[in-house]
């Protein structure tokens, strides 16, 4: 039963979500804070700092679609399908250009992305990556050429993601969700449950009045997003609180907080995050630099380090290093070590050192160790 400390607009917005889908009591409030969050992108509130994203996740026939799509898209703001975009669409859903200032206005729509199974199971659009890896962050934008200039595309706004968990969704874009798991139900379970059949035709006057009730709320109290600083708690990392505070926030206005971070915490105990891999490779690249002193470093040596630390590449080979870390614009080149450098082979055959190595120089990983690592300090 809802909280009854909740504002009338959580109750609300809360049975409408329920009356169509079965879903585990903290997964239908926190997915509820969600959507009112998502009310806090208009233009006349206060925009969160994050915002985490929705992974509805589970077997073909459980109901994703219906509760991801149909019975969310009847109370958040401003709800448009991308399904199928690729990375060049997906920046022009999120903004359009000012035609006076020739600015990108991020209009911050709440995008329903359905069968991302499919979308990260073919071929990679790494655009799209990118977007989804910085879209959760305030301020986010990616460079994109426009005629002998740039422009900055914002990426920052809600987004739902829907599909099979058939661990093709990249771990970066995972560690930026909060996982809501449906299981299939038979019709004379659903029956026995008292959820309804969605039909649009029955809601489209109900969604519309909660909509403007949300849109009221969030102009009311979206405020708290920019003065209320809630205590972390025990049991998160550092990225699940930071994708998570908003939330609380919210719930803090709403009058549940209480309740929402004793959700969030056995939501995320029961989908524990892997460790990221790419934190994990440039974590031990770090490493190596640091214990070798030195300001370049072998490709050998690179595979030497992830070989001892169990991470592997694309066909555990220099090769496949070399694409991994060229998704991150780090690319090899020949180096010269100095004297007494460890990473000096020496010919087999004549006996001699061979300085001259295809390697990397430590400040070519500046930007990928300040955007993956800096969390874990």
């Amino acid at each position: 039963m809802p909280n009854k400390r909740t504002s009338p607009e959580f109750d609300r917005t809360r049975a409408l979500i329920g009356r169509y889908s079965v879903l585990d009591p903290d997964d239908l409030t926190v997915a509820t804070v969600w959507a009112m969050g998502t009310h806090c992108f208009s233009p006349a509130c206060t925009l969160p700092a994050t915002f985490p994203y929705l992974y509805v996740s589970g077997p073909a026939g459980s109901g994703k679609t219906v509760f991801g799509q149909d019975s969310m898209g009847a109370v958040c703001r401003n709800h448009i399908s991308a399904t199928g975009a690729t990375g060049s669409t997906l920046f022009r859903m999120l903004g359009m250009e000012n035609e006076e200032t020739g600015e990108i206005e991020n209009l911050a729509p709440t995008l329903f992305v359905d069968e991302v199974d499919t979308t990260f199971s073919g071929s990679k659009d790494p655009d799209l990556q990118r977007g989804l890896d910085v879209g959760y962050k305030r301020g986010a934008t990616i460079p994109r050429s426009a005629g002998k200039s740039f422009v900055q595309f914002p990426v920052f706004g809600p987004k739902l993601l829907m599909g099979i968990d058939n661990g093709h969704l990249p771990e970066p874009v995972l560690q930026r969700c909060i996982r809501i798991s449906m299981t299939r139900q038979t019709q004379d379970q659903l029956t026995a449950a008292g959820i309804e059949p969605f039909y649009i035709f029955d809601v489209e006057d109900e969604a519309a009045e909660i909509q403007q009730q949300l849109s009221d709320w969030a102009k009311r109290h979206s405020h708290i997003l920019r003065e209320y600083r809630p205590t972390p708690p025990e049991g998160l990392t550092a990225r699940q609180w930071e994708i998570s505070r908003t939330l609380v926030q919210l719930a803090h206005a709403i009058g549940n907080e209480t309740e929402v971070v004793a959700a969030l915490l056995r939501i995320f105990a029961r989908n524990p995050q892997k460790p990221d891999h790419k934190v994990e490779l440039y974590g031990a690249i770090q490493n190596l630099f640091n214990e070798t002193g030195t300001d370049r470093v072998t490709s050998r040596q690179i595979m030497d380090a992830l070989k001892l630390a169990g991470i592997r590449v694309p066909g555990d080979s220099m090769k496949g290093l070399s694409a991994v870390l060229s998704e991150d614009g780090v690319g090899p080149q020949m180096v010269r070590l100095p004297n007494g450098h460890p990473g000096i082979p020496v010919d087999p055959k004549t006996g001699k050192p061979q300085p001259v190595q295809r390697g990397y120089f430590r400040h070519k990983f500046d930007g990928p160790f300040i955007r993956f690592l800096e969390d874990q300090e």
